[in-house]
């Protein structure tokens, strides 16, 4: 299949792009790994009914990527995972791994490329987070979200954050029972930076609404605290948490706790196709773009996530700025992105208001016992990894790669390969820069595909 210009990624930056290019008479195949428009953010169960307090914006998305389809502007391609990107100068082939039990191999070529592939939670490694009943925020809020599914009948939800209250809120819509909310800083850690209040007011509203709501319904709140370790039953699975505080060791009983320390950029594709990167305020990996969310590839635009955690709002607006520019660049022009760029100012200043405040607590690993799985996939502990640093001399993610197999599992690393930068920080003082960071992220496959699927990929690319 060839085209003019492909956006992997149908959340928020991918919609907006996609449209703002296919309006402008750009031909356009949007794909993404979903069954549904929307991404994680616009997550919706098969009804059509959703949680979402923005789900106004969704939908007149929604009705300009129909009408752009119905134009034949623009084909979206849902059930695709795209496990890898080749560039040959000239054109772009995407190749995507189609459905999951009965697998159709795709391939889509263009001479230009949107990434919008967004985040996916970071997960800090506590005693007991290998136990049945630990569970990202993010896992927490999709099952409700995309199933009306709430986890557990006591649900503690722990880590950093203004996403800690809004899931809290969506659990409690759900029916569920939020027993506390840990915060690792204060509730109201913006409230004394007038700066701040002003950049983001509409979102400070929304958190000062959640905390009464969670209120109402008696969640316990409990600031400059963090999960100590999952307390398990006699069958491994959680029964409790110990939480950290100022004051010494609480413990609080539930059978699921669920983390979230922000969020880090899918930034795979990316790091393949060897854009440049930098390492962002919340020292996630970030794609580096410029005024019109260029890349590196001057055929290539990043949008969102990928170009820092920032928002929905921002990556609405980037993605607007993307596919503008994009057809720009074949000389099809449309109307001015000034409103979405202002948007994308004041947005990145909260963020980094908001990153400051809410920033993972240095020398996090320190209080986590050698016993402590940290890669869950190879079963590698936070003890092995210390020898490793300490008796070898391992003093990068690669390195520690090589000596305990950590990042070599299932996740390839996504999961572990930024807490494996942050034992090397804690133990040997090394911080890990952007090359490095890269180097961790780089998946020649991006998604899991069978031998069948790699078997029958015919390329003169290879």
């Amino acid at each position: 299949m060839k085209t003019e210009l492909v956006v992997i990624g149908a959340g928020p930056a991918g919609l907006s792009a996609a449209a703002a290019a296919a309006e402008r008479g750009v031909r356009v195949v949007l794909v993404d790994a979903g069954e549904r428009l929307g991404g994680q953010y616009f997550r919706h169960d098969g009804s059509g009914e959703s949680h979402n307090r923005d789900w106004a914006t969704y939908q007149q998305l929604a009705q300009r990527i129909a009408a752009q389809q119905s134009r034949g502007n623009l084909s979206y391609l849902s059930r695709s995972a795209v496990w890898s990107v080749s560039d040959d100068g000239e054109s772009f082939t995407v190749r995507i791994r189609k459905g999951e039990r009965d697998e159709a191999a795709i391939e889509v070529i263009a001479p230009r490329l949107i990434l919008a592939t967004g985040a996916h939670d970071r997960a800090l490694a506590f005693d007991g987070w290998d136990a049945p009943g630990s569970i990202t925020v993010g896992g927490l809020q999709s099952l409700v979200k995309g199933n009306n599914l709430v986890a557990g009948q006591r649900v503690v939800i722990a880590g950093t954050g203004p996403f800690l209250l809004a899931t809290a809120a969506d659990v409690l819509k759900a029916g569920g029972t939020v027993v506390a909310v840990v915060e690792a800083h204060s509730f109201t850690a913006l409230a004394a930076n007038p700066a701040a209040m002003i950049a983001g007011r509409h979102k400070i509203s929304q958190a000062i609404e959640l905390l009464g709501a969670l209120r109402r319904g008696n969640v316990r709140l409990i600031d400059r605290a963090t999960i100590d370790a999952a307390l398990r039953n006699d069958n491994g699975a959680v029964r409790a948490v110990s939480v950290r505080t100022n004051k010494g060791i609480i413990g609080i009983e539930c059978d699921v706790v669920a983390t979230g320390w922000g969020f880090e950029p899918n930034v795979e594709l990316a790091v393949n196709l060897g854009l440049s990167t930098k390492v962002g305020i919340d020292e996630s990996l970030n794609v580096t773009v410029d005024d019109n969310q260029q890349t590196s590839n001057d055929r290539v635009w990043a949008a969102g996530e990928l170009a820092g955690i920032a928002g929905s709002d921002v990556a609405l607006a980037e993605g607007e700025i993307a596919g503008a520019a994009a057809a720009d660049s074949v000389g099809r022009r449309g109307a001015d992105t000034e409103d979405a760029r202002r948007t994308r100012a004041r947005g990145r200043r909260f963020a980094k208001y908001l990153l400051s405040a809410y920033s993972i607590p240095a020398g996090w690993t320190k209080h986590l016992p050698n016993h402590t799985t940290l890669c869950r996939c190879e079963e590698v502990t936070v003890g092995e990894v210390r020898e490793a640093i300490d008796e070898f001399g391992a003093s990068d993610p690669r390195a520690v790669k090589l000596f305990t197999r950590v990042g070599m599992g299932w996740c390839q690393g996504r999961m572990c390969a930024a807490n494996c930068a942050d034992v090397i920080r804690d133990c040997a003082g090394v911080e890990t820069d952007a090359a490095a960071l890269a180097a961790a992220h780089k998946r020649v496959i991006a998604q899991p595909i069978t031998l069948g699927t790699l078997a029958e990929w015919d390329s003169g690319a290879q």
